[in-house]
């Protein structure tokens, strides 16, 4: 990538001060919160003794409601912690954003020189319009 702007454009640049740091990703940290919950589901529903009353199902899915939620809760919260730890961590640094814009002048000249002319000129780096694809002979008349 070439860093310097053609001749017939201008490079504009602007620093700003930024501040970088890591973050967690959350979705991730609330799926495996709900993983551990849910294995922690099936570990218990196989632990302990059958019950007349339930069958395994039913005994599975009362556990992976309040163990997975209680595991999507604690795996929020891990996050969160860890977020707070790596702001700590944080660094500021200059980011540079450079804007390349064409210089007028150099269209005037292309004007008055001819190689830009008629209604075009306004329109340098707007793509052709459909008037600019037609013929610029006059329509034959027949007779």
């Amino acid at each position: 990538m070439n860093d310097t702007p053609a001749p017939n454009e201008h490079a504009e640049v602007t620093r700003d001060e930024v501040t970088v740091r890591r973050s967690p990703r959350y979705p991730r940290f609330l799926a495996l919160g709900f993983g551990v919950g849910a294995l922690m589901a099936l570990i218990l529903t196989f632990a302990f003794p059958e019950v007349e009353d339930f069958d395994k199902g039913q005994i599975f899915g009362f556990l992976l409601l309040v163990l997975g939620a209680m595991g999507v809760a604690l795996g929020a919260v891990l996050a969160l912690v860890l977020d707070r730890v790596m702001a700590g961590h944080a660094r500021t640094v200059i980011a540079e954003h450079e804007e390349v814009h064409p210089q007028t002048d150099t269209i005037e000249r292309a004007v008055a020189e001819g190689e830009i002319g008629g209604a075009d000129a306004t329109q340098a780096d707007a793509a052709p319009s459909s008037d600019a694809k037609r013929s610029t002979e006059p329509p034959a008349v027949s007779s």
